[in-house]
């Protein structure tokens, strides 16, 4: 284990919010790397990175955001009823 830390980098991508860290591994093959992606979009799409960055992409009225924020808040309502039905 000791051999591989000389090897390790750590990709950290830092924001006021969350801290992300992936680490790599020199050496590995090109499955290794994939799964490394894999594990990586899994971590920022937990995050909520995506969804975030999809909504900053461009400006958006106060107003505008309150009646998005509602259309969502009723739709995982309906979503949550609509399963709880079937229970």
């Amino acid at each position: 284990m000791e051999e591989n830390d000389d090897k390790r980098q750590d990709i950290i991508s830092n924001d006021d919010k969350r801290d992300i860290t992936v680490k790599v591994y020199k050496g590995y093959t090109a499955d290794g790397l994939e799964r490394a992606l894999k594990v990586f979009k899994k971590k920022i799409q937990a995050a909520g990175l995506f969804k975030e960055l999809k909504d900053r992409r461009y400006a958006e009225k106060p107003g505008d955001k309150k009646r998005r924020k509602q259309r969502e808040n009723a739709r995982r309502r309906r979503k949550t009823k609509l399963y709880q039905g079937k229970s």
